[in-house]
């Protein structure tokens, strides 16, 4: 059964505007005439029914289905109730998922890279095969060559750098040194041995190419040059840990040798 409730209104000339309440919601209804002091009868919502305009319901929602005040709060509510073991659980799968992620991440770096290196080779491949390559575009292919570990054609590649070089000193030694790399993992020590002193004649201080002349060396079981070459190294660069290690291994197997 409805109940009515009775709003007084005000009269003015004997005016006055109907107005209906629902809930928080004020409705203002056209003017009407009514006697002064006299009062309008509405009907009203039924008593202690629950107001769908409430602070807990949203509007168009369906009546009477109540939603949680916020997100946070009910994600807040699901992750209090997991045990334990649910919560190692999901840290777990966290750190996998960030595993996964760096794994994939190196992946497309290293396909990219590859793929740069491939479209670089080809490029200058072509400039050398017509001639129209430079001496550094020679010495760039050459590089790119070995990274491939395509000794024998980057040799050739970077001799023709070396016999056009117009570039500095420093750049020239670097290419000496490139060619000692090449020549060393062909086992062609001499050949090796030749091109790191072609650095070292360029560059006093070049640290890789005496690093480089000292395993030349040690490769050909000329281990007292290959002392003296790390003992170099050491003066350039006394942290050098490579060249620490190579003259404590050197020192004993010279002093063994020499009993």
């Amino acid at each position: 059964m409805r109940s009515s409730c009775t709003i007084v209104l005000p009269a003015c000339n004997g005016t006055a505007t109907v107005v209906r309440r629902r809930g928080p919601r004020v409705e203002k209804r056209a003017a009407i005439r009514i006697p002064p002091g006299h009062s309008v009868t509405l009907p009203s919502v039924r008593r202690g029914r629950r107001n769908t305009d409430d602070a807990s319901t949203v509007r168009g929602a369906a009546p009477g289905r109540a939603l949680p005040e916020n997100e946070f709060g009910e994600l807040a509510g699901i992750l209090s109730s997991l045990d334990a073991s649910s919560s190692i659980q999901l840290v777990y799968v966290g750190a996998l998922l960030g595993l996964l992620s760096g794994a994939v991440f190196l992946v497309v770096r290293q396909v990219l890279f590859r793929t740069q290196l491939e479209e670089a080779t080809k490029e200058l491949s072509e400039k050398a095969r017509t001639g129209d390559a430079t001496y550094d575009e020679y010495y760039e292919l050459g590089v790119l060559l070995i990274r491939k570990k395509l000794f024998a054609t980057a040799l050739k590649h970077l001799d023709s750098a070396k016999r056009q070089w117009e570039g500095d000193e420093e750049g020239l030694a670097q290419l000496y040194n490139a060619m000692g790399y090449a020549y060393l993992q062909q086992d062609k020590l001499d050949s090796a041995i030749e091109e790191y002193k072609g650095a070292i004649d360029l560059r006093p201080n070049y640290l890789v190419a005496w690093n480089n002349l000292g395993d030349a060396y040690k490769k050909t079981k000329d281990y007292e040059s290959a002392l003296d070459a790390y003992k170099v190294s050491i003066n350039i660069d006394p942290s050098n840990k490579v060249a620490q290690e190579q003259v404590t291994f050197l020192k004993n197997r010279v002093n063994r040798l020499t009993k």
